[in-house]
């Protein structure tokens, strides 16, 4: 891209129009300004100068210019919001890991990512042998800098044997084919630590747009257990003991919702003949409740619960 700008660059007026446009088009905005950023550049890449004076040639760079700064201030403002998000982001391990981590919200794009390459590559054509040598070491430097975080995350694992090994009571109950609602986390802790089947999550419903019978289902349990998720979280402070009012009424609504087997909540709503589990996660202690909902379906025939290790 850098070297077909430059040759926009030299061109003519049209020729540093297209290389504006193509600028605009490539950094991340509102699809229609990329569009129309798009269908400008090409047309002035296809314009032919004879065809346009030098007046009028001015007159379509400086309008390129104009829609460069409208995109750019647009890209900014985006910039901005991607800054304050990586300011509101929790602390690492490390000062450096929460550095990289709030260097990743930032550069999600690829736009500041490709520029500080561009300069490098531009530095590296222009540049004398010792300033080659020099834009190396600073290369190794920094890959050498970020290694060990990189190193960690790759051989990170989310949940541990131990972690999986503290639901083993759940799964020694639970029969395999049962259905588990956990609507305060991810699925996958259902999946790897608890090994059943999650009812639903949000994030299920990204990979059923792939089967139209799957995401009727997901769509279905999805309205079903909405409504109840939004009541989960707004009874969250107003469960002071054990045996509340409203935890039982919020139990038996959960409860009622069709093909519903079982639900994993932090929340107390009552007594429960599984017993607690304390999960330690990100630094954190959590208490987990397993609550049955054997009582309001009717169970199909040879499901029993099954003994694992």
């Amino acid at each position: 891209l850098v070297v077909i700008l430059g040759d926009c660059w030299k061109r003519n007026d049209l020729g540093r129009a297209t290389a504006l446009l193509l600028i605009a088009t490539w950094l991340p905005g509102e699809v229609a300004f990329t569009y129309l950023a798009a269908a400008l550049a090409c047309l002035c890449a296809l314009g032919a100068p004879k065809a346009i004076d030098q007046r009028q040639q001015r007159v379509v760079l400086i309008g390129s210019a104009a829609a460069l700064a409208l995109v750019g201030m647009l890209y900014c403002a985006e910039l901005d919001h991607a800054v304050h998000q990586a300011r509101m982001l929790q602390p690492a391990a490390s000062r450096l890991a929460t550095y990289i981590n709030q260097a990743r919200t930032v550069t999600a794009d690829g736009a500041l990512c490709a520029c500080l390459l561009a300069l490098v590559w531009l530095a590296q054509t222009r540049a004398t042998h010792r300033a080659t040598v020099l834009l190396t070491l600073l290369g190794a430097a920094a890959v050498l800098t970020l290694a060990a975080d990189s190193a960690s995350s790759w051989t990170h694992r989310q949940y541990t044997a131990a972690q999986a090994a503290a639901f083993k009571p759940w799964r020694r109950l639970i029969p395999q084919d049962a259905q588990v609602l956990w609507p305060d986390d991810a699925p996958d802790i259902a999946w790897y630590c608890l090994h059943r089947a999650s009812y639903w999550s949000l994030l299920q419903m990204a990979g059923m747009v792939f089967s139209r019978q799957d995401t009727m289902i997901g769509t279905h349990r999805e309205d079903a257990v909405a409504t109840l998720k939004k009541s989960l979280d707004a009874t969250a402070e107003r469960l002071p003991t054990t045996g509340n009012a409203e935890a039982a009424r919020v139990r038996e609504e959960l409860c009622a919702v069709p093909d519903l087997d079982y639900f994993v909540t932090r929340r107390d709503f009552g007594p429960t003949p599984y017993p607690a589990i304390a999960l330690r996660q990100g630094g954190r202690t959590r208490t987990l409740y397993l609550y049955e909902c054997a009582g309001h379906h009717s169970r199909p025939s040879g499901r029993q619960p099954s003994v694992q290790p």
